[in-house]
């Protein structure tokens, strides 16, 4: 049986992770027919316990594989069953042997079968976390033959605001606090030569060139089946549709201009707009080219911030995606010690670690109380 590209030393792996609410999931979707690419819109990587049979593997992957991770906030069917998949899964990891990374290889080699993908022009396996830190630094930990990571980025304040929708509460730590802990780790994980930043706003407003610029970024050929968001083939329009998840009440299988709003300078209170652009996002802003706005009346100083800093210092202690990390391993040793030279930040984080709580929920928290306290 030939496996072609799908072989484990000759795959490479594309990694797509925002940096907050940027559409990577349509930058996803626009993905979805390439002859060159596969995908299986899972969100993990697998984590096999040990003594785990084949067959209770090729369950494991099959659930991953059908259940993206916006699956309860958009109408989906997943097009193959478990019978499909099983016999292309276990004729994988029974040429390659069954570990975490064949495991998903072996998901995405099954999954390009049943879509009748050439398996010789398949080169790149996408994969999209949705900022799940520990999956993205496992799977970068195997060996690839090339590797990449797509990173979105959006407007802070346009995010900020998108936020909103999903929490009565102002959404600090995801929408604020949490991008810059990230792009310390995926400048730390990656070579520069790796990681292609992709605008929120230039996807929607100049997808030609954007386009363009990713397919050179990949080596792969500019191919009009990416004009239109697809997921299995099928049309999706996103999870705008779904209400509540969306934050302007549009859908579109393209990219759209109308999905760029400045909206936020008249819904955000100048406390938010302060707190982004002059602290923790500043520089972020300078970075990829967002302008500072200033608000016409009011000021930080004459507001309270807007969330009682107990519920805020609870969501910190409930940051799945960022527990793994431990400053004794060396390479996150570096990620981390990048983090603690923030001046306003070392002593609050010292003590934070002393009092027992997680490195990057100190590092968070001891930012967010230096400016409740500085503020209030």
């Amino acid at each position: 049986m030939e496996f072609h590209n799908f072989e484990p030393e000759k795959m490479g792996l594309l990694l797509i992770e925002p940096l907050n609410r940027s559409s990577s999931l349509f930058l996803n979707a626009l993905l979805d027919r390439h002859p060159e690419l596969v995908q299986g819109f899972t969100s993990r990587y697998p984590e096999l316990p040990a003594g785990t049979t084949p067959e209770q593997a090729a369950r494991i992957a099959y659930g991953y594989a059908r259940n993206p991770m916006w699956a309860e906030a958009t109408p989906f069917e997943f097009p193959f069953s478990f019978e499909q998949f099983k016999p292309h899964f276990l004729a994988y990891v029974s040429a390659f042997g069954l570990s975490d990374k064949t495991a998903f290889i072996g998901t995405h080699y099954a999954l390009a079968v049943l879509r009748k993908k050439d398996l010789r022009r398949v080169k790149w396996i996408v994969f999209h976390t949705h900022a799940a830190i520990k999956d993205v630094l496992r799977a970068r930990r195997a060996f690839w033959a090339r590797k990449r990571i797509i990173i979105t980025v959006r407007d802070p304040r346009a995010s900020q605001l998108s936020g909103r929708k999903t929490a009565d509460s102002f959404p600090t730590y995801r929408f604020i606090l949490a991008p810059s802990l990230l792009l310390h780790i995926y400048r730390h994980a990656f070579r520069p030569r790796e990681i292609l930043f992709m605008r929120h706003e230039d996807l929607h407003r100049h997808y030609a060139s954007v386009r363009k610029k990713l397919c050179a970024f990949l080596g792969i050929s500019d191919n009009a089946c990416m004009d239109d968001a697809t997921y299995y083939g099928k049309k999706w329009d996103g999870t705008n549709k779904s209400g509540p998840l969306s934050a302007n009440k549009l859908t579109s299988t393209r990219p759209d201009p109308r999905f760029v709003k400045d909206d936020w300078k008249q819904k955000l209170s100048p406390f938010e707009l302060f707190y982004i652009q002059d602290v923790f996002q500043k520089g972020i802003m300078d970075e990829f080219g967002y302008e500072p706005y200033e608000p016409e009346k009011g000021g930080p100083a004459h507001e309270k911030i807007p969330l009682n800093y107990r519920v805020l210092f609870s969501q910190f202690l409930d940051l799945h995606s960022m527990r793994f990390l431990k400053p004794k391993r060396a390479g996150l040793q570096r990620a981390y010690d990048s983090c603690a030279r923030v001046p306003v930040v070392r002593t609050l984080l010292k003590l934070g670690i002393h009092a027992g709580i997680m490195a990057e929920e100190a590092f968070l928290y001891a930012r967010f109380c230096y400016l409740y306290l500085k503020y209030r």
